[in-house]
């Protein structure tokens, strides 16, 4: 796929333009829409479903590729192709085609830059290689002290459904394809990543029909802010986490709390967002991309609206923000909010867009219990996705693990997923379901005692 590249501030949009960008822009204006291809057995295979979607550019809304549905056939052959030494197989393919993947990673999806989908193709990779390791865990158990003898067994649990976010359409889907051993014609288990609302649906609608399902879910995810912190690197950790990729993604960083006198720092950390250049993600100085389409950038806008009815103070306003060259891409610049109360829409709702909730508490407690009441998508749920704290005092990042009531905790890091073995550990409203996300979910267990006559 062709590589576009324009760049604005998020101060003023730069009219700056060499031939080359030129040039591409008119090949980007030539070049024909794509079809996408099943992945089935490491081939790429034309689909023969009648139904289509069409996917746009978010940067020029052109028509990129055409995506179909897959029949019911089509299903059932990739079900009869996944066998553990095919995804062996399979890393050392898409390993040689990381380069056209990257490529196609971080055009259609919006907000991302060339560095994420490098780095995205890589943690989708290791995501087979922990799945192809884990034959020893699923040995099971042998005790056989006594003339009884005890054995656990993993069967595989069946064919199972995964529904991933557009965010990371590589990563995501790799948490959970490979563990889902194929050996029933019918769905046994349910896995989603996605929005609370969807989650929900999906949770409900599997739980009513017997289903196993985990569903993880969105969270208004906080960053706690210290005395004691070094200044800038946190103020570069913050910006960084809650504005690239236009934070559209769920462990994105969307309150930062700051305690005692580092509200002092809120004007550097204005200007190093206001620096921060929004355009396409093929261009290496671009930073914020656009967000996915036209109704995530109408929703995001609404949402900023709102709080300024709700009597909340814009310090940023990035909603003027426009890529030159493209005046219909769903472009949105860093946005910063303050004087924010948590009944506000804007704190309470998922916005899903590069828009940072500035918010101020006295001590390290205040801004514990903060976290611990957080209630996102309407105040309905109690969220418990990720935060983080930015100290250099141990005791005071220990007082904070052990007080806040969320499974995934940074300390002076923005919030990342786990990888390799390590499970995922969102609590609360935002995980919905019974067992872990790891690789025991795909199977069942059987416990056996048996004892044989010498």
């Amino acid at each position: 796929m062709p590589r576009i590249s324009i760049k604005s501030s998020n101060r003023a949009a730069s009219s700056d333009s060499n031939h080359e960008s030129d040039a591409e822009r008119s090949a980007i204006s030539l070049a024909p829409p794509t079809v996408t291809h099943l992945f089935i057995n490491n081939e790429c295979v034309m689909f023969k479903s009648q139904s289509w979607s069409n996917v746009l550019d978010p940067v020029s809304q052109r028509l990129l590729c055409r995506v179909p549905g897959s029949t019911l056939h089509e299903v059932q052959r990739a079900v009869q192709a996944v066998r553990r030494e095919h995804l062996l197989k399979s890393v050392d393919v898409l390993r040689q085609m990381s380069p056209e993947i990257q490529g196609y990673l971080f055009v259609p999806r919006g907000g991302q830059d060339l560095a994420d989908a490098d780095s995205e193709v890589f943690r989708g990779l290791d995501c087979i290689h922990v799945a192809c390791s884990i034959g020893p865990e699923m040995a099971g158990m042998f005790l056989g002290g006594d003339a009884t003898l005890l054995q656990t067994f993993y069967e595989p649990v069946g064919v199972c459904v995964s529904i991933t976010p557009f965010s990371f359409p590589f990563m995501i889907p790799l948490w959970f394809l490979q563990y889902a051993l194929i050996t029933l014609p019918f769905i046994q288990a349910v896995s989603f990543v996605g929005s609370e609302p969807a989650a929900r649906q999906v949770h409900d609608l599997a739980r009513s029909a017997g289903k196993r399902v985990q569903a993880e879910c969105g969270g208004k995810n906080h960053g706690v802010v210290l005395e004691d912190a070094s200044t800038m690197p946190t103020l570069f950790a913050i910006a960084g986490s809650a504005f690239v990729a236009a934070d559209q993604r769920c462990m994105a960083l969307s309150v930062a709390v700051f305690v005692g006198s580092t509200r002092d720092w809120i004007p550097k950390l204005v200007e190093l967002a206001e620096s921060m250049v929004v355009g396409c993600g093929g261009d290496q100085e671009s930073k914020i991309g656009p967000l996915i389409d036209e109704d995530a950038i109408k929703r995001v806008r609404g949402v900023i609206q709102r709080a300024v009815q709700e009597q909340a103070e814009v310090l940023l306003d990035g909603r003027q923000i426009r890529g030159p060259g493209y005046p219909d891409g769903n472009f949105l610049g860093p946005t910063i909010l303050t004087g924010v109360e948590t009944y506000m829409e804007c704190y309470q709702s998922g916005m899903f867009g590069q828009v940072l909730i500035y918010m101020e508490v006295s001590t390290l407690e205040e801004a514990i219990e903060l976290i611990n009441q957080n209630k996102c998508e309407l105040a309905t749920h109690i969220d418990g996705n990720a935060c983080s704290i930015f100290t250099t005092s141990g005791k005071h990042a220990n007082t904070f693990r052990r007080g806040v009531n969320v499974g995934q905790i940074g300390v002076n890091i923005p919030l990342i997923a786990p990888y390799g073995t390590a499970v995922r550990t969102s609590n609360k409203d935002s995980f919905l379901g019974d067992l872990s996300t790891y690789w025991p979910f795909f199977t069942t267990t059987k416990i056996v005692s048996s004892r044989w006559e010498q």
